[in-house]
């Protein structure tokens, strides 16, 4: 009686297969991963974007109110009471005590 016995080889060939059928299965989920991370992190920079938005609004509407305060003619008038001299270009020094207050003097 004759008995047929496989090649060797192939079942070194069997072991490559699975090898690389593992490491396409194990790519492609990191490639999942990955892409659900990179999604992730787009939403969080686009709610920073929206966020930083939101805040650039409150700063643009308080200097408004603070611009709006200072062209006032309630300033003006205080200005003319105490008989302040606005100057194009003052010149600074600064105090010799502790805290670090910035004034004004006039040189003419």
């Amino acid at each position: 009686m004759t008995f047929l016995e496989p090649k060797k080889e192939r079942k070194t060939l069997d072991f490559i297969y699975l090898a690389m059928g593992l490491g396409i299965i194990i790519g492609i989920f990191f490639l999942v991963v990955m892409y659900n991370q990179v999604v992730s992190l787009k939403h969080d920079i686009s709610g920073i974007n929206n966020e930083i938005e939101r805040e650039q609004a409150k700063v643009a509407e308080i200097k408004e109110a603070v611009f709006s305060i200072l062209n006032s003619d309630e300033v003006k008038i205080f200005i003319a009471e105490k008989g302040l001299i606005s100057e194009k270009s003052p010149s600074y020094f600064e105090s010799t005590s502790q805290e670090s207050i910035i004034l004004s003097a006039n040189f003419r």
